[in-house]
């Protein structure tokens, strides 16, 4: 049987339009191909910058904590430095007292004047067993009764004191 020829016609353009669109279809195909390549490689340039910003908000955060650290180490010493200059003022002050009642009274002559001496003003600002001792040795070299300046009754008073807060600093330690 023999096909008229316009049927050969139409399955000539039948033909050509299927190869025409499995090519377009090919085509996208491999544009859509190519497309999610490029996406992929996107996603995974993403990734790598999110994984890279979460490592250095990380090391911000760890950075930041310990500059605080070291900043509240630095108040923390500049803090017991200043407790240390507020005791040494303190104990400056006391013996710079002590120094002047004692430039006071051997100015003042001491046979004329009834002895009203005090002992605990002789030991202010001694806080430690060896500076007591110390400043008792230094005393007894100014106020004893051989001396120039000497004083029997300061003496007296000087050792009264001097056993008292040996005692009291021999009970605490």
């Amino acid at each position: 049987m023999v096909k008229p020829e316009h049927i050969i016609q139409k399955q000539h353009e039948f033909e050509m339009w299927r190869i025409q669109e499995t090519e377009r279809l090919e085509t996208k195909k491999q544009n859509l191909r190519r497309q999610t390549r490029q996406i992929e490689q996107e996603r995974m340039q993403l990734n790598i910058e999110k994984a890279h910003f979460h490592r250095q908000q990380e090391f911000e955060e760890t950075r930041k904590k310990h500059e605080e650290h070291l900043l509240d180490m630095k108040r923390q010493i500049l803090e017991g430095e200043l407790y240390k200059l507020a005791e040494e003022k303190k104990q400056f002050e006391q013996k710079k007292s002590f120094y002047d009642q004692v430039e006071s009274y051997q100015k003042d002559d001491i046979r004329t004047k009834p002895a009203s001496v005090q002992g605990a003003l002789f030991f202010a600002g001694v806080n430690s067993q060896s500076t007591l001792k110390k400043r008792y040795k230094d005393l007894l070299k100014i106020y004893h009764p051989d001396n120039k300046c000497g004083d029997t009754d300061v003496i007296q008073e000087i050792n009264k004191e001097y056993k008292r807060l040996l005692e009291r600093m021999q009970g605490d330690g």
